[in-house]
């Protein structure tokens, strides 16, 4: 069983629903993850991209509506699920397990009231930020940023009262550090990757990566090239391979996992999206060969084996990890 830490397919299948062309999760982006051996998705329903149009709110609804309705249309082969319990049975059943959250809390617009709405609706993980400010906090775009504004301190606890992972990726390092200040709960930084190895503004820095250990958490490895390798060079499964052993040095081997931010299905419009935020994700959206797409993600479990990893620390680094963080999560509720 592999998770995928960080999946966008869902942003892809609302556009496509509301296109007038419904169908896209079971004929197009289920196959390729069962292709790749991904049995489950963090997934969000709403991103923070100053390229998306209208009232983020509204547009995270209308997501999770046809998120809803393709789910539906393919309940023999995937499902939504809410918490450690039914992310693993799911699997263990044979189906994906989709885990919806939201990457950044645009649609919450600075209202701590509408974290319960989004628990209500399903949603169990947010990264608070897209890069830029937001009424939540500062992105890692924002020139001379600060962490948690009031209202986004009152957020954060109320996710953490609730259960909902909080997730640092895209975030200031004054954002992480005032959230590691003010939670108890274990803290997810669910796509990104060691800056020692690759000096990218998203990377973590050492000092971060002991703040994330120190609260219990977890760091997901990113195959996005920009992340992987400097500019002038093309990213490899090495990479991959050597990311996730530092992270399991600085971590621990219980805090590594895999979220491969794939964006090979709608590159036009991914890439454009990305060239509007204020970080410079550079000039090519090659991923490492043998991991192009989901259908690759096999290849990365077995790049771990051959690289000298136990079939223990494997499978960890495959699944387990996620779905132990998800409990420690629980466990901190209230």
């Amino acid at each position: 069983m592999i998770i995928d830490g960080h999946s966008d397919i869902l942003i892809d299948t609302g556009k496509h629903v509301a296109a007038g062309r419904p169908g896209r999760l079971a004929e197009h982006h289920l196959p390729k993850m069962r292709e790749g051996g991904v049995t489950g998705a963090w997934c969000p329903v709403a991103v923070d991209n100053p390229s998306h149009e209208g009232d983020p709110h509204e547009r995270m609804l209308r997501t999770l509506d046809a998120v809803r309705s393709e789910v539906a249309r393919a309940a023999d082969q995937v499902a939504i699920v809410t918490d450690a319990d039914a992310f693993e049975a799911e699997m263990r059943a044979g189906r994906i397990a989709l885990f919806l959250g939201l990457e950044g809390t645009a649609p919450l617009a600075g209202r701590p009231e509408r974290v319960q709405e989004m628990y209500d609706l399903g949603l169990r993980w947010a990264g608070l930020t897209w890069n830029a400010r937001n009424a939540t906090g500062d992105g890692l775009g924002v020139p001379d940023p600060h962490g948690l504004t009031d209202a986004g301190r009152e957020i954060v606890l109320e996710m953490e009262r609730l259960g909902i992972v909080v997730d640092l990726t895209h975030g200031s390092a004054p954002l992480l550090d005032d959230v590691a200040a003010t939670l108890r709960a274990p803290l997810a930084v669910t796509h990104s990757n060691a800056k020692a190895l690759c000096d990218h503004v998203r990377n973590l820095s050492d000092e971060q990566l002991a703040t994330v250990a120190a609260k219990d958490g977890i760091v997901g490895v990113n195959f996005f090239p920009a992340l992987l390798a400097p500019a002038g060079r093309p990213a490899t499964m090495d990479d991959i391979v050597a990311q996730a052993a530092y992270l399991r040095g600085a971590l621990g081997p219980d805090s590594v996992t895999l979220a491969a931010d794939f964006i090979d299905y709608d590159v036009d419009a991914m890439a454009a999206g990305l060239a509007a935020s204020d970080v410079d994700y550079g000039d090519t959206v090659a991923y490492p060969e043998g991991v192009e797409t989901t259908a690759g993600m096999r290849n990365v479990v077995e790049a771990l084996a051959r690289a000298g990893w136990s079939d223990e620390d494997v499978e960890k680094v495959a699944w387990r990890n996620q779905i132990a963080f998800l409990r420690r999560v629980e466990g901190a509720v209230g």
